[in-house]
């Protein structure tokens, strides 16, 4: 139970910085009329398109497009259907992640001040500072902190600029701190020196990786989540079951768990975009769930509970609450908050007689 709460305690902060993300669930795609004789693949699979997408399924209308695409690329309907593919993209807008806010700015900086301030503190326990050293480092590695984040944001900063920035940062810190939970660094001196190098490391990463994705706020707050309630999972699971490993193995466990989490969480949030406000109503949920699942065991066994009831329980509470959290928000997006920004695009289907011409909304 106290390695369990090790590893909680390391992932508390976490949790705070998933500040978080949305979409739709997707309907199921309608029947579609059957298939003329004389109806090239192309022309089908580009009718469906357009009958998926007024019924409002944009996935399974970029599907049927980017097959003609794919598969049918010197049929005429090619062209058009490789355009709509692409004016389709439900991915968050560069605008949207892009956009920059006052509160990004300030988030920023605030964030790296305190950044420079842990800096500072972890230089004097490197330098074996006195007592006047430790409050002239500290105050150095504030206001360093605050003058290049300043200096980087004078002209503004994207909101998902400054997450990937900030969550950098922790997530270098978190794996310093696991390092050094594992004995890694043999004294304290190593361990400040793994702490710096992995929070610089880390902001280092956020910023190669904003400008490889620009992800939007959201996307980064949906990937931190994955990450955290992964770990957290995971050693719930670890201690639910009671396989026998030691405390080494059990934090090597939920730091690799943490990663694939992180990673899984990227590439769904590419898939389904969130905004900050869903994600962390779904963090709430999720810890709204194990409190309920801590709780009940107790208001019904009292303190006689087996420790392994109780951490199934909370295991089972948690994904309870964020399956459920996430099935209740999910229209609670706006489309202009992820970047689904209304166009009026036109189609031309061939037909016999003639032509038809499509019009239509892309982004809602």
């Amino acid at each position: 139970m106290i390695r369990i709460l090790r590893i909680m305690g390391l992932l508390v902060p976490l949790l705070f910085a998933a500040t978080v993300a949305a979409q739709e669930v997707t309907p199921p795609a309608p029947e579609t009329a059957p298939v003329k004789a004389d109806e090239r693949p192309a022309e089908t699979l580009y009718r469906e398109a357009f009958e998926l997408l007024a019924d409002g399924d944009k996935v399974g209308c970029r599907q049927k497009l980017k097959q003609i695409v794919d598969n049918y690329p010197s049929d005429p309907l090619a062209p058009h259907a490789s355009w709509l593919y692409q004016s389709m993209d439900t991915r968050t807008k560069p605008s949207e992640s892009e956009r920059s806010s006052g509160l990004a700015k300030a988030e920023f900086i605030t964030f790296q001040t305190a950044h420079g301030v842990a800096i500072g503190a972890e230089l004097c326990v490197l330098l074996e500072c006195n007592s006047q050293g430790i409050a002239a480092l500290l105050i150095s590695g504030g206001g360093i902190g605050l003058g290049l984040s300043l200096w980087a944001a004078w002209d503004g900063i994207a909101d998902g600029h400054a997450q990937s920035l900030d969550t950098g940062v922790i997530w270098g810190a978190w794996h310093a701190a696991a390092l050094i939970g594992m004995d890694v660094f043999k004294d304290e001196k190593g361990a400040a020196i793994g702490l710096m190098t992995f929070q610089l490391a880390g902001l280092g990463i956020g910023e190669l990786i904003y400008r490889w994705r620009k992800p939007a706020p959201g996307d980064v707050s949906l990937a931190t989540a994955g990450g955290v309630w992964t770990a957290g999972l995971t050693a719930l699971f670890l201690g639910a079951t009671d396989i026998e490993i030691d405390d080494d193995a059990f934090i090597a466990t939920a730091l690799v768990a943490s990663d694939i989490g992180l990673v899984a969480g990227s590439f769904l949030s590419a898939e389904y975009p969130m905004s900050r406000s869903r994600v962390l109503l779904i963090n709430a949920g999720g810890g709204l769930g194990l409190l309920v699942g801590f709780g009940v065991p107790f208001l019904i066994a009292g303190d006689d509970i087996d420790p392994q009831v109780g951490l199934t329980s909370m295991m089972i509470g948690s994904i309870a609450g964020l399956g459920l959290t996430t099935y209740l928000t999910r229209n609670w997006d706006k489309p202009e908050e992820l970047g689904l920004i209304p166009d009026l695009h036109f189609g031309i289907t061939p037909t016999d007689g003639g032509v038809t011409v499509n019009a239509g909304l892309i982004g809602f």
